[in-house]
């Protein structure tokens, strides 16, 4: 009896960490999201910042990853300008990250970094943002 109460504690201990773990996450993401739209939504409006990015990031917060994720891929597929390419990894980034599945996490970060090197865009905030979350992997 002991033992199974030792299960079922250890259990919920580890569902509590892995809730505030994600929840983190989340509010961190949620946050920095809202700061780098600010800095893309200028270039956004100036270009016809694509409907479909907002469409996404609404699915994300109504925690529709499989279908956010889609159409982020096809926004990357159609090559919008370099800052929304850019912009397009780092929100696939934070969706991976929130699944756990670091590594692809980082590897669009790395793209959306590639993304601005090539075009020449230096010191946008989007490129900051894709640098702090390869950094810290807690941001």
């Amino acid at each position: 009896m002991q033992e199974q109460s030792g299960r079922i504690e250890k259990g919920l201990i580890w569902k509590m960490k892995k809730f505030e773990k994600m929840t983190k996450r989340f509010v961190a993401g949620s946050v920095m999201a809202g700061l780098v739209f600010i800095g893309v939504g200028q270039v956004g409006m100036a270009q016809d910042f694509p409907k479909q990015v907002k469409i996404a990031d609404s699915k994300v917060l109504l925690e529709r990853y499989d279908e956010a994720e889609k159409i982020y891929k096809k926004i990357v597929a159609s090559n919008q300008a370099p800052i929304v390419t850019a912009y397009v990894h780092y929100k696939l980034g934070m969706l991976y990250r929130n699944r756990d599945e670091d590594q692809r996490a980082t590897a669009e970060y790395e793209k959306g970094l590639a993304v601005l090197a090539e075009a020449g865009v230096q010191d946008h905030q989007i490129g900051k943002y894709l640098a702090q979350a390869m950094a810290d992997p807690q941001w």
